[in-house]
């Protein structure tokens, strides 16, 4: 991985539970793997993984099955409280799950949100104003 292995600790250096938004997360591999590179004994990576298709979330979920399986995995191995769910994260239907999440974590915000290749997307469809609500509900 070319992410820094200390990216989450220098930006939260006194640890505990960190929410982080995967927009466009696929089939999960990616945020899996942040969820197993970034959880430690001092930090928890809690992500909400969202996605428009139905079949790659379908994927991730059975991807997060697979690994929560494994009890006996050495602690660096195991991955943080992942969710995924289909949605398009600009619409009504997104913008509840993306709620929900934060609700249930008892915060307004994320800490963390990852955007791999969604921008683009996001602003043909929706233009500028679409960009500003998604970083408004973030």
């Amino acid at each position: 991985s070319h992410l820094p292995q200390d990216l989450l600790t220098n930006l939260f250096p006194s640890g505990g539970k960190i929410l982080a938004l995967d927009i466009g997360c696929n089939a999960g591999n990616l945020t899996l793997a942040l969820s197993r590179k970034y959880s430690t004994d001092n930090l928890q990576l809690n992500i909400l993984g969202i996605d428009i298709d139905e079949t790659l979330i379908e994927r991730a979920k059975k991807a997060n099955d697979n690994n929560s399986d494994n009890d006996n995995e050495p602690s660096s191995e195991k991955c943080g409280h992942v969710e995924f769910v289909c949605a398009d994260v600009m619409s009504e239907k997104g913008s509840q799950e993306i709620q929900g999440f934060l609700n249930a974590n008892g915060v307004e915000k994320f800490d963390v949100v990852f955007l791999f290749s969604v921008t683009m997307w996001i602003h043909l469809h929706h233009g500028d104003s679409g960009l500003e609500n998604l970083i408004k509900t973030c």
